[in-house]
């Protein structure tokens, strides 16, 4: 039945000669998928732009594993105790990041100072979301990048001190 749909669909395209571009991409997944999460899957399935993490991701995952085989403790705990190192990567300002709760406590002012700004659990969640889906997902993929790209590790580490530091 999905065989037949698919025939139909490039005979159509081949009497119309519709040729099939960027542009016109969404106009034509309107009639070969049934929502558009179908069609967003296929994409990401084949496409390698979808598949590459984030740039500050790979540094980020690494800074995280090292952290994590030294001093052996969680990654959530590891992510609290480094998040203003770790928004920089994550490319969130530190300052627009609330203060945690425990600080919170003992400190009542800040809980006024801590209006409008962005939820502190949520941004360490998607630092962890982050570490899932490439060390627990793509773990050859990460592998691969701590083997290989020791300049680039490096580098990263560098940039990241400095940054710091300003």
């Amino acid at each position: 039945m999905g065989s037949k749909k698919e025939k139909d669909l490039l005979d159509l395209f081949y009497r119309d000669r519709v040729k099939i571009t960027w542009k016109n991409l969404g106009e034509h997944a309107l009639g070969m998928y049934e929502t558009p999460l179908d069609a967003l899957d296929i994409l990401a399935k084949y496409s390698s732009l979808l598949r590459k993490a984030a740039p500050g991701t790979y540094a980020l995952c690494d800074l995280i594993e090292t952290e994590r085989k030294k001093s052996g403790k969680k990654v959530n705990k590891i992510i609290d105790e480094n998040l203003e190192k770790f928004c920089i990567l994550l490319r969130v300002n530190y300052k627009n990041v609330s203060p945690s709760l425990s600080e919170m406590q003992k400190n009542p002012k800040l809980k006024t100072a801590a209006k409008g700004k962005l939820d502190r659990q949520l941004v360490i969640n998607r630092i962890v979301e982050r570490h899932r889906r490439l060390v627990k997902k793509n773990k050859s993929e990460f592998k691969n990048y701590q083997k290989k790209d020791k300049k680039t590790k490096a580098l990263n580490k560098l940039l990241l001190n400095k940054s710091l530091k300003k």
